[in-house]
């Protein structure tokens, strides 16, 4: 269910899955229930009706439940059919039911934590088994007390008991001991002769008992054989008897069971034939279901990649559109520069062809030149056609009328100035050391003379 509001403002309900639509809320039955439930509560004081009433809605819809069957149609669509009513529906009845349920038992639930003296009150049943459990519990508790101190005072007897025999064994050399007059430290020459050793035995009065009751053991025994061999020898003979009488009724069984053998294998037969048929039939139905469930897949397949061809083709052309919408005016407006320097190039041969020569003070490029002069005036002239009537087509380059005062003469002529110093340089630098060579060989003349 949804809430929509229609041309004119009044507010409806809307089911998706019937196509059905209300005016009045959907759960408008259950809220007066659950008022009346308030009302209740407050009257009976309590919620013991309530919990037996929703207790036996819910076992109703169970069974109501349990009529229904989920199948499958032969396009592999599922449905929901009633064996009782022979009712075929496809949205799944337990929705409603089990949404219903849950409203109702929710709401009392809230209604219990907002109650709750009422949600904790017992009900008239309960009140009988509270008196009757209290009388039983009492009883019980008493048995229970009683049962508790017979078993602290048996404890504590069997304690006292094993305290005291603990206490008699820790004693050694006191009072009575267990193997007193039965066994006797005495010593006797060795075997080997030599020396003498400590033998432990028995007394002859202990051996004399010992075999005392050896022998009443065997005298009783042969009593006791004579007593029950009479006894024995009969339930031996019935045993026998019993054993042919049962031999005799098993061979007859036996014959009765050869007499039917025909039947019973004519009907097993049957039965094994009936198997098989089933199975066949059973195996056929599963394979065709089978197969029109792959069908059914493949179809689905086929639909989904279908659908996922269209979507894309539309997102295509929506991804397309929408480009279209964001760049249209940055082409209008790329469109427009073009023009614009299209008819620029226009103008520019325009003038070109009317004033062909060209007077410019332009920027000397270059590695060394801009130290010397970085701007320098050049005149420029486009070429010309034939007869001088045209501009050649471009791509074409000025023509410098000032190319013999361009850079390459400035360069030449700082060349010439440089190898110009540097020539005054050296011969400068000859006379220097002819004039030093002159004047040492003066010098060494009039030393000699001077001798």
């Amino acid at each position: 269910w949804s809430e929509h509001t229609n041309g004119r403002g009044q507010t409806f309900f809307h089911n998706l899955s019937t196509g059905e639509s209300v005016w009045q809320h959907p759960m408008d039955g259950l809220f007066r229930e659950i008022v009346a439930y308030h009302r209740r509560v407050h009257r009976e004081g309590g919620f013991a009706g309530i919990d037996d009433e929703i207790s036996q809605l819910e076992e109703g819809i169970r069974r109501e439940l349990g009529e229904w069957m989920e199948l499958f149609d032969e396009h592999g669509e599922r449905f929901y059919y009633n064996r009782r009513t022979d009712e075929s529906r496809f949205d799944d009845p337990r929705n409603a039911l089990y949404h219903s349920l849950h409203a109702r038992t929710t709401m009392v639930t809230k209604m219990k934590e907002r109650l709750p003296l009422l949600a904790s009150a017992p009900g008239p049943e309960e009140l009988i088994m509270t008196e009757s459990t209290r009388e039983l519990t009492r009883e019980e508790k008493r048995r229970l007390q009683s049962a508790i101190k017979i078993q602290a005072a048996m404890r504590m007897f069997a304690a006292k008991r094993q305290v005291k025999a603990m206490q008699s064994k820790s004693r050694v050399g006191r009072g009575r001991q267990p193997l007193e007059q039965r066994l006797r430290l005495s010593l006797r020459p060795a075997a080997s002769g030599t020396g003498r050793e400590l033998l432990l035995a028995g007394t002859l009065p202990h051996r004399r008992v010992h075999a005392a009751i050896r022998i009443q053991k065997r005298v009783r025994g042969v009593i006791a054989r004579k007593h029950f061999e009479p006894m024995l020898s009969h339930a031996r003979f019935k045993v026998l008897a019993v054993t042919a009488i049962q031999r005799a009724v098993r061979r007859w069984i036996r014959a009765l069971q050869a007499k039917g053998g025909a039947q019973t294998c004519l009907r097993k037969s049957v039965i094994m034939v009936q198997r098989v048929w089933r199975g066949f039939l059973a195996r056929r139905m599963i394979s065709e279901w089978l197969s029109q469930r792959e069908w059914f897949q493949h179809f689905l397949q086929c639909v989904v990649r279908i659908q996922c061809a269209l979507r894309r083709c539309l997102a295509h052309q929506e991804a397309w559109r929408r480009r279209r919408a964001r760049y249209g005016r940055q082409v209008l407006a790329i469109q427009r520069v073009a023009k614009s320097f299209a008819a620029r190039l226009k103008l520019r041969q325009a003038r070109l062809l009317d004033q062909p020569v060209q007077f410019m003070f332009c920027a000397i490029s270059g590695a060394k030149t801009p130290h010397l002069m970085p701007w320098s005036w050049e005149l420029k002239m486009t070429p010309v056609g034939d007869r001088g009537t045209r501009i050649r087509p471009l791509p074409f380059t000025f023509v410098d009328l000032f190319r013999k005062e361009g850079r390459m003469s400035l360069l030449s002529k700082a060349a010439t100035a440089i190898q110009r110093i540097f020539r005054g340089f050296r011969t400068r630098r000859r006379i220097r050391r002819a004039v030093a060579v002159v004047k040492g060989i003066i010098g060494r003349i009039e030393a000699s003379a001077a001798l």
